[in-house]
């Protein structure tokens, strides 16, 4: 007997495709974690369709009941996503991607040391827009003009999130003094090579997810020497279970911590922190800054565009910032409304539309509140 718990969860139709000899359709679990019990809720970050299989699953896919034509902008998970089950439905689909190839913000963690499998997800979906016969522009910046020459009935705006240089996050509202000193960098731009980072580095991370720890193995990787300031009390807090194997790969490569400890401002190649426990302050040398403390949506399509598309959807970072699993369920969601009696103007239009039979609050006898 074989027991495939996570493979099965990943991909419905793993063991059919491996006897049909049809591996190259089925997904790979990226041990992304959204199904583990350590977690909220239940699901999966590549297959949205678990415990929705009554509406969304393999047995769900017929073609949508009017065919439109469809450009989605971006080509994270959210965009790949929204374009595959767009296709999957009979709708004409076009995608556009400013970079040279399709992943997003899943492409650059999958540089992390020790995360290189991820890229698996990314080449997944790419093999099924091709199959499907999506139209996939990369290296192509998506400017108002440029979509609206594609004559699209609905546009779906996938385009991501970047890391704010500033410094704010969620243990402080205000920029930090000295962020716009040039030395000053993100983790997308050190991910990507759009900007190089060497000698003595200060990752400043306020998230305590992968993007802070990742970075700091990747520099490490190649030659610098990384600490990480934080204000939470151990590394990547908020990675679950994974934060103690991450905590043995960061010393293994060399990445010193800094922890309950939060930085005052920087200077001229020089870092001021404090310690929050006992308010001691000290001056640290640096070659360099990575501002791994919040990320914010990259959404100036919407207002180009509001007025001049029927349909807009605005999915995954690009709405808000979140995780790999909220930005698949909403392409997915978004995609399988395309067409149909239902179809939504907006996102906002769907999150907040009042349910059959719901009955507002004021309408509610005392009895019915009691």
């Amino acid at each position: 007997m074989i027991g495939v718990a996570r493979g099965v969860i990943a991909e419905p139709q793993l063991v059919n495709n491996a006897l049909y000899g049809r591996e190259s359709e089925s997904r790979t679990c990226i041990a992304a974690n959204h199904c583990s019990p350590y977690n909220p809720g239940h699901g999966c970050a590549l297959n949205p369709t678990v415990a929705k299989e009554e509406r969304w699953g393999v047995r769900q896919n017929a073609k949508a009941p009017r065919s439109m034509r469809v450009v989605v902008v971006g080509g994270g998970p959210s965009g790949m996503e929204a374009a595959r089950v767009a296709a999957m439905r009979g709708h004409t689909v076009t995608l556009i991607e400013r970079r040279a190839r399709l992943g997003g913000a899943l492409a650059l963690v999958a540089r992390m040391p020790g995360r290189e499998h991820m890229h698996r997800a990314g080449d997944w979906w790419a093999h099924q827009l091709d199959r499907l016969g999506v139209e996939v522009r990369t290296a192509t910046d998506a400017d108002a003009e440029t979509i609206l020459a594609l004559a699209p009935d609905a546009v779906m705006v996938a385009t991501g999130a970047l890391y704010a240089r500033e410094g704010m996050s969620g243990f402080s509202a205000q920029p930090i003094p000295g962020w716009d000193q040039p030395f000053v960098l993100t983790p997308d731009e050190v991910l990507s090579g759009a900007r190089t980072a060497s000698g003595q580095l200060l990752i400043i991370d306020e998230e305590g997810r992968n993007a802070g720890v990742g970075t700091a193995e990747f520099l490490a990787a190649h030659g610098c020497r990384v600490t990480i300031v934080s204000s939470y009390d151990s590394a990547a807090p908020h990675m679950g279970t994974a934060r103690h194997y991450i905590g043995l790969r960061l010393r293994e490569a060399g990445v010193l911590l800094s922890l309950g400890t939060r930085v005052l401002a920087i200077g001229d190649c020089e870092v001021k922190l404090e310690l929050l426990a006992t308010g001691e302050q000290r001056t640290v040398p640096v070659d360099g800054v990575i501002m791994s403390t919040m990320r914010r949506q990259v959404d100036g399509l919407i207002d180009m565009l509001t007025g001049k598309v029927a349909y807009i959807y605005q999915i995954g970072d690009a709405l808000a910032p979140r995780s790999l699993i909220e930005a698949t369920y909403e392409g997915h969601k978004f995609a399988r409304l395309l067409g149909e009696d239902v179809m939504p103007k907006t996102v906002i239009d769907e999150l907040f539309r009042i349910a059959p039979g719901f009955r507002p609050a004021e309408t509610l006898t005392a009895i019915d509140a009691a």
